[in-house]
């Protein structure tokens, strides 16, 4: 052109270019995976060539259209890019904690309930550990890895290992076996630390095992002297293990130097006063909780181990006066939300993990006072954190919450493919460099070399940058903004998970053909996981849900596993993951006029809902089953609403006020919410005559939801629940007796016959009762359906399970599906034997966390109770017709007949029909639907 072009051609055109040359870039690097070295030469001097003639051209010489003038390239590259501060860079972590305890020895370093250590107790302590685990044979370097729940022993091993001159690594409590005998075998794991009630998780040939309760006596017995290693600040000082994009996890490798510039003479905090450690020991947060107090003279206060509620959280912050606080980003809302006068003693309060809700945030800063919020942004391979925003009670607060600038000894760029800068307010990728970095990824160096490279604007020997693959961009001030993802890496709850991971999960299943994993958001909702999956026929989504559970952490595991005959595909043929993004989620039904909540109450329901269902958002007239509610989840919902609002709600209520308008109006009345009758009103709807449904075992009748919803909009469907469900005072009944007290219910419905009446497994021996009461008392009953039941006899009665707890308490937890050996807890008391199952449970995240070992006890008492009434139970004839709906798949009992005995006790042929699934998933998608047209079918033809 003859003319000057304008600021915003220069741009454009410039932008063009280098996205051109990025390309070419790309593809000569991309190449070399893919042709032999001759080619990837030839093309190397074509894009060289391409290049040089671009420059070549006035019009479109990069170099002649500058962008970024030299104030502004200084401030990015120089200025801004990060701070250096004199700190104890060549020092190690054991060596400043030796220091400290040498300067306070007898201020308190670790707290935990009632438990105590002083500086010099743990020194001490941690000392013994180390010459135990020197003997072991344990030298500069090893890998030690730690299992254990949080406690003081927990700390002790940490300190212990890095004193032995090894790294350790900690090991998450939620991984499945097969992920911790790969990292242990990944890292040359030679000695774990752990617990006594944890071993069991451990792969076998893991090496030599320091139980830290059981082998107290030998540790006990070592020396408590210093011990001397010569080590630096760049040896490794522990391991985490992050997920990986190729389908397993890496390992990456933290050195003593990058934790160190983290808690000492920092920029963006001042260290001391009481931490709360909450992290697991396996999440990086827990390096800024323990060496931030324990390097600088601070008291860890050690979260009690498992997971807590919200209140428990806030009641030991209030207690212990907890200064300093990292919560991660979910955890952040939901305390501010809950419990914001917790907040206000903390004078450090650390969030991070993911982008912090703004709402959440100014509420924070119009209560700070004095105090400080720092939103904190960093990943696992830059030690914690790279970034700090710090917040005091004057700062505004747009529409977004920055990252900040870099702390202290931590240089951040934000450049373009070429590697060059980007002007102020324009996207790129950020590149951390400084102290902070890993060395790099253990036994990965390909992975590595690709992650880290060289600083191309350091003048430091050996100076690396970090490719995070995030997207920024720095603001006018100096502070840096976050803007998301550049590839398929996403936050659940605050850890970090690759979706080729997951998918390479999938792919291992035999039946799977085809997985594709994409996270989808809500409007101010956490990040949800959805596979999308093609697989042969007869395959259900929990099935691949519980095989993920064995091989992924659980906040891998999608919430949903979408079935598709097919992947929808882009014009270029691959996989087009917009569209899987857009497609409806089944089980959800969000449609109809939203309603937003309107008053306190119905906001704070409105989140427990979100939060149990992982749906957002909820309208308040949406209902609880429409939106994917099941039994668990509607014990988790009434645990947290009792937590909420200190109300025990029966769990039937959720079937007459299904909507949180609904059952935020029950919670404003007056108490007295327990049910008067057995009778639950599933839907009560409907021209037809209703259909009784009587509890299984378990005592409730939310198992029938999903059943009662596909038989159509004309049949009414009620549940007949044991009153013992939300009555503890209710008296153990005979079987003959609780079928009474049932009829003289159905009646308060229905006054007279027909009778329309049904049972699962445990439930179809008590109508079976029903029925044939009904009938001496000269009420007819039309159809009386069977699903899944054995008859009553003798030979199928499980005599021994009634009079043994630890057998009880198996076929409890085989009922929900809980591998547990009859002989596991036969060992233990009472008392222990319910706590190990819970724990269990919990763990294999079968329970959730709010339940307690009172909610147990009356299941399991329940559980008793029925089974001693069928085992006293005498059967007499039915005159009538028996219909069986047995499950297609399952273990049934040698020579067992056909109609499973019912045609003994039956004056009439039995009539059987066959539904796929096993016992427990003929009720659950896509098996009830069978369920409900032969169901329907046979309702039909009686009442015809």
């Amino acid at each position: 052109t003859t003319k000057a072009p304008t600021a915003a051609a220069k741009f454009d055109l410039h932008m063009a270019l280098r996205e051109v040359a990025g390309r070419i870039k790309g593809i000569v690097e991309y190449s070399a995976d893919l042709f032999n070295e001759p080619t990837v030469i030839r093309m190397s001097e074509h894009y060289k060539r391409l290049l040089e003639a671009i420059a070549s051209d006035p019009t479109q010489c990069v170099s002649a259209l500058p962008i970024i003038g030299e104030a502004e390239r200084r401030n990015l590259l120089v200025e801004w890019s990060g701070t250096r501060s004199n700190y104890p860079s060549e020092s190690c972590i054991h060596e400043l904690f030796h220091a400290q305890a040498l300067k306070t020895p007898d201020s308190v370093a670790l707290r935990y309930e009632a438990e105590r250590l002083t500086y010099a107790e743990l020194d001490a302590r941690s000392n013994r550990l180390a010459h135990l685990l020197r003997g072991r044979g344990v030298v500069a370097e090893s890998v030690v890895a730690v299992l254990m729940e949080r406690s003081v022993e927990l700390v002790v091993s940490l300190l212990a290992v890095l004193k032995a001159g090894a790294a350790y690594l900690p090991l998450d409590l939620s991984s499945p076996r097969e992920r911790l005998a790969f990292m242990l075998e990944d890292a040359g794991v030679a000695v774990v630390l752990t617990q006594q009630s944890l071993q069991d998780m451990l792969p076998e040939g893991v090496g030599h095992v320091i139980r830290l309760d059981a082998d107290a006596g030998e540790i006990d017995a070592a020396s408590a002297d210093d011990l001397h290693t010569c080590l630096a600040g760049g040896n490794l000082a522990y391991v985490n293990y992050t997920s990986g994009s190729t389908g397993r996890p890496k390992g990456v490798s933290i050195i003593h130097r990058g934790v160190v510039r983290l808690v000492k003479e920092t920029n963006y905090a001042d260290f001391g006063g009481v931490f709360l450690q909450l992290a697991p020991a396996s999440f990086d947060a827990a390096t800024f909780e323990v060496w931030g107090a324990l390097l600088n003279g601070g008291e860890l206060v050690v979260m009690p181990a498992g997971t807590p509620g919200l209140a428990a959280i806030a009641e030991v912050i209030k207690r212990c006066r907890v200064t300093t606080l990292w919560l991660t980003a979910a955890l952040f809302q939901q305390m501010v939300d809950f419990h914001l006068d917790a907040l206000r003693g903390v004078r450090l309060l650390v969030a991070g993990g993911d982008v912090l809700p703004v709402e959440q945030v100014r509420k924070v800063i119009g209560n700070l006072g004095d105090n400080k919020l720092i939103n904190g942004y960093g990943p696992t391979e830059n030690t914690t954190f790279t970034c700090c925003h710090v917040m005091s009670s004057d700062t505004q607060v747009d529409w977004t919450v920055p990252i900040g600038r870099p702390i202290a000894n931590t240089q951040v760029y934000v450049l373009d493919v070429l590697m060059e800068p980007v002007p102020i307010g324009v996207s790129g990728e950020l590149y951390i460099g400084g102290d902070g970095l890993a060395r790099g990824y253990l036994r990965r160096p390909r992975l590595t070399a690709e992650r880290f490279i060289p600083n191309p604007f350091s003048t430091e020997g050996g100076a690396r940058l970090y490719r995070t693959g995030d997207l920024a961009r720095f603001c006018a001030d100096g502070e840096i903004e976050f803007l998301g993802r550049s590839d398929h890496q996403v936050k659940v709850r605050g850890f970090r998970v690759e979706l080729g991971e997951v998918e390479a999960a999938l792919a291992k299943y035999p039946a799977v053909r085809q997985a594709v994993v994409v996270a989808r958001d809500g409007a101010g909702s956490a990040t949800q996981l959805v596979a999308y999956v093609v697989c042969e026929r007869g395959v259900e989504a929990s099935e691949l849900q519980q095989y993920l559970r064995e091989c992924v952490p659980e906040y891998m595991v999608p919430g949903w596993v979408v079935m598709l005959d097919e992947m929808p595909l882009t014009p270029n043929i691959k996989i087009d993951r917009d569209a899987l993004s857009k497609r409806d989620l089944p089980g959800l039904d969000l449609t109809g006029e939203f309603v937003a909540p309107r008053d306190v109450l119905e906001f704070k329901v409105t989140e427990i809902w979100e939060k149990v269902l992982d749906v957002r958002p909820i309208g308040v007239r949406h209902n609880f089953f429409n939106l994917g509610g099941h039994s668990l989840a509607a014990v988790r919902l009434m645990a947290q609403l009792r937590n909420a609002f200190g109300r025990e709600l029966p769990l039937s209520i959720l079937f007459q006020n299904g909507t949180v308008e609904q059952l935020a109006s029950m919670l404003r009345q007056q108490p007295g919410l327990l049910p008067e009758s057995p009778v639950v009103g599933i839907k009560t709807s409907g021209a037809r005559p209703p259909f009784f449904c009587v509890h299984p075992i378990g005592g409730n009748v939310l198992c029938y939801s999903t059943l009662a919803q596909h038989l159509g909009a004309e049949q009414p469907f009620y549940g007949l629940q044991s009153m013992n469900m939300s009555d503890e005072s209710a008296t153990s009944l005979s079987l003959e007796a609780s079928a009474a007290l049932y009829i003289e219910a159905m009646r308060e419905v229905q006054p007279r016959g027909p009778y329309f009446l049904g049972g699962w497994s445990l439930g179809g021996v008590l109508a079976f009762e029903i029925a044939r009461q009904l009938h001496e008392q000269g009420q007819h009953t039309a159809l009386l359906a069977l699903m899944d039941s054995w008859a009553p006899l003798e030979e199928n009665k499980p005599r021994e399970v009634v009079t043994d707890d630890a057998k009880l308490l198996a076929h409890l937890a085989r009922s929900y599906k809980m591998s547990l050996p009859d002989d596991d807890v036969s060992w233990l008391d009472s008392d222990e034997q319910v706590e190990r199952v819970l724990e269990r449970a919990k763990k294999a995240h079968l329970l959730p966390p709010e339940v307690g070992a009172l909610w147990l006890r009356r299941l399991l008492e329940l559980h008793r109770n029925s089974l001693s009434a069928v085992l006293d139970y005498e059967p007499a004839i039915y005159p009538g017709r028996i219909t069986l709906f047995r499950a297609g798949r399952g273990a049934a009992r040698d020579s067992a007949p056909d109609d499973w005995g019912w045609g003994r006790l039956s004056a009439e042929p039995v009539s059987i029909h066959a539904v796929p699934g096993d016992h427990h998933t003929m009720l659950s998608e896509p098996h009830v639907q069978t369920l409900a047209r032969l169901l329907a079918a046979q309702l039909e033809a009686v009442q015809d």
